[in-house]
């Protein structure tokens, strides 16, 4: 997220006075939000978790979602590949 969506969410929530604070100030509440976020990126990756360990939903896929979420801005993450169902032959063309 870019510091202006920053500012433009700080607004709707009445904070737009960060958009002018000092510049110690600011870097305190660009650390605020990218510790939400990563906060945020773990919750959705413990239910990946949560997920992938299901009878009902466990892939994968659920595996490989957590490892990206928590992978967050880093584009240099390897990920396993996705194991195939077994017991699946080849779809028809």
């Amino acid at each position: 997220m870019t510091n202006e969506e920053l500012f433009s969410l700080a607004d709707k929530v009445g904070l737009g006075f960060i958009r002018h604070a000092s510049t110690r100030e600011r870097d305190k509440f660009e650390l605020f939000t990218k510790l939400v976020a990563q906060h945020e990126r773990e919750a959705c990756a413990n239910l990946c978790d949560a997920l992938a360990v299901h009878p009902e939903f466990a892939s994968g896929v659920t595996r490989i979602a957590a490892l990206a979420i928590r992978a967050g801005d880093k584009h240099d993450v390897a990920f396993p590949p996705i194991p195939k169902p077994q017991g699946q032959g080849q779809p028809s063309p």
